[in-house]
């Protein structure tokens, strides 16, 4: 049997191992399914006057629950990333 191992980064970029051989008959190898989420991102909201109102962290593409913010503009970080957002 022969293996070689992907990485995708962050930024969407790949990179290759060099191919590998396994003998199946004579290894003691097992190999199993990885469960493991594509992305995961740390996330914050702030008030307009910077007060720390949601923290959190969230995979793949899920949704982050505003509906305890009232009408507003907030700013939500998203790994390091600042973005300003309007609640209606």
């Amino acid at each position: 049997m022969f293996y070689r191992l992907e990485q995708i980064d962050l930024d969407g970029q790949k990179a290759y191992s060099e191919v590998k051989s396994v003998d199946m008959y004579q290894s003691k190898i097992k190999v199993y399914p990885t469960v493991v989420q594509d992305y995961i991102s740390k996330y914050e909201v702030h008030s307009i006057n910077q007060e720390k109102l949601l923290t959190g962290t969230i995979s793949n593409f899920e949704k982050i629950n505003l509906s305890t913010l009232s009408s507003g503009m907030y700013y939500i970080t998203i790994n390091n990333e600042a973005f300003k957002i309007v609640k209606k």
